[in-house]
């Protein structure tokens, strides 16, 4: 599973910014930049960098993050629903009285 996240034409500096799940199951963010720049910074073309998180911490992520985005909401049920279903995410739904 792969995307790219950010892409940046610029007049002397090109940007790429991507995010992959590997098939080892870590989750990496990988940056490049290129051009004039680069090479008068590094001497060389391009610059590589990247995170990665290990297979075994991308629950400790996933539950960060969506604490991050959906504490302290009303609607927080309703609206992560609606990410899963714009996503075509498949999630289990149930109610109890």
């Amino acid at each position: 599973m792969e995307t790219e996240l950010y892409r940046a034409p610029e007049d002397k500096l090109f940007r790429t910014i991507s995010l992959s799940i590997k098939d080892t199951g870590e989750l990496r963010m990988d940056g490049v930049d290129m051009g004039d720049l680069v090479e008068q910074w590094w001497g060389d073309y391009d610059y590589e960098y990247f995170v990665t998180i290990a297979a075994a911490n991308k629950d400790k992520l996933l539950f960060n993050l969506l604490k991050d985005r959906y504490e302290g909401k009303a609607s927080a049920v309703e609206d992560f629903k609606q990410y899963l279903e714009e996503r075509e995410i498949p999630y289990d739904w149930m109610t109890w009285t």
